[in-house]
């Protein structure tokens, strides 16, 4: 079918040409991002994984932009006037492939990276600074390579880098120590987020609230933020309470006197464990309380009665109930706590003994 005379012009017009091709490729975009998008995020509700959910969301949106960068591409090949500017408009289309390619790389890697340490407990937080690093090295590797492509000698580049490197190694020397004890502690796991820790010596406890580029959050009991650089965490000895399992010990110390009964003693010691163990609401039912003498002091054998407590802030609350109980049993029972004795021998004393 012709078309009118005063139309005739736009079955030659090569800009007209360029606009319909762009156009077509617009209509594609929107079908593939309104359409087939939703189509297949259907089908992908429908599996047991939302793995393929999420990898279908984050590669969406650059594969629409790639889509449109496609059809400016082919619409701008359709124009001769644009041959002489051809080199460069090349160059252009492919550093824009290339940043698309690097950002839907890098998405689809995070997602991947932090889905897999997800999969670990406790890690939700930590997997930020790979992230970084991983989205750094795909966007360095997606430059080097558009310099390649246009010729662009990169061994000075990659030794300036080098140079570059060493010198900022330097500088942030004490930064960099913390950012890689950081991964060390992601890929160790001496804590994760969500333990219970001790470190110092028990100077500073509480839980793992987040493990960061430079530096890990801990909540103590007091409900306060410590916050302790990765270096300084990673190179202290650290309890962690919460492993391997989630109980958490406890002892009661305490002492009997000589005279004491020590079958009877350990009798009555595992009656009130086992007590506390089934009415305390922060100790663990089904544990076993533990009973071991440990030594002959001044004034009495000493003990300890070991029990299990649901979570490092029920300790405390075990202890208050064990130390309650063992001293009202072992009044009930006649069982005797001893006290230091002192003789005091004094001056006078030596003088009234000579006369």
């Amino acid at each position: 079918m012709a078309l009118p005379a005063d139309l005739a012009w736009l079955g030659t017009n090569e800009w007209f040409h360029a606009l319909l091709v762009l156009m077509i490729f617009v209509g594609v975009g929107w079908i593939f991002q309104n359409i087939l998008i939703v189509g297949l995020k259907r089908l992908t509700a429908k599996t047991t994984s939302d793995i393929d959910d999420i990898l279908l969301h984050v590669a969406a949106r650059p594969l629409f932009f790639l889509i449109m960068l496609i059809g400016a591409y082919i619409a701008a090949r359709t124009v001769s006037a644009l041959d002489a500017y051809r080199a460069p408009l090349n160059g252009i289309f492919y550093i824009f492939a290339a940043a698309l390619a690097a950002w839907m790389g890098a998405r689809i890697l995070a997602f991947l990276i932090t889905r897999w340490f997800t999969a670990r407990r406790g890690l939700s937080g930590s997997p930020r600074l790979l992230n970084i690093i991983v989205g750094v090295i795909i966007w360095l590797a997606a430059g080097i390579i558009v310099l390649a492509h246009f010729n662009v000698e990169i061994t000075p580049f990659i030794a300036t880098l080098g140079v570059g490197g060493l010198a900022v190694g330097l500088a942030l020397q004490g930064t960099l120590s913390n950012i890689f004890a950081g991964m060390h502690i992601i890929s160790d796991q001496p804590v994760r987020v969500g333990d219970f820790i001790e470190i110092e010596d028990g100077k500073v406890t509480g839980h793992v609230e987040d493990i960061g580029w430079r530096s890990t959050r801990i909540r103590t009991l007091q409900d306060n933020i410590v916050i302790v650089p990765n270096a300084r965490l990673a190179d202290s000895v650290i309890q962690n309470v919460s492993m391997p399992s989630g109980h958490v010990r406890v002892s009661v110390g305490c002492g009997v006197g000589y005279g004491s009964d020590l079958a009877h003693v350990e009798k009555v010691l595992i009656d009130i464990g086992t007590h506390i163990q089934h009415t305390c609401s922060g100790a663990v039912p089904d544990a076993e309380p533990i009973v071991r003498f440990t030594t002959f002091s001044d004034s009495n054998i000493d003990f300890t009665l070991s029990m299990a407590a649901k979570t490092p802030v029920e300790r405390k609350l075990v202890v208050h109930e064990a130390i309650k109980a063992i001293h009202a049993r072992f009044e009930k029972e006649g069982i005797e706590i001893s006290w230091p004795v002192r003789r005091i021998i004094t001056d006078e004393h030596h003088a009234k003994k000579k006369h």
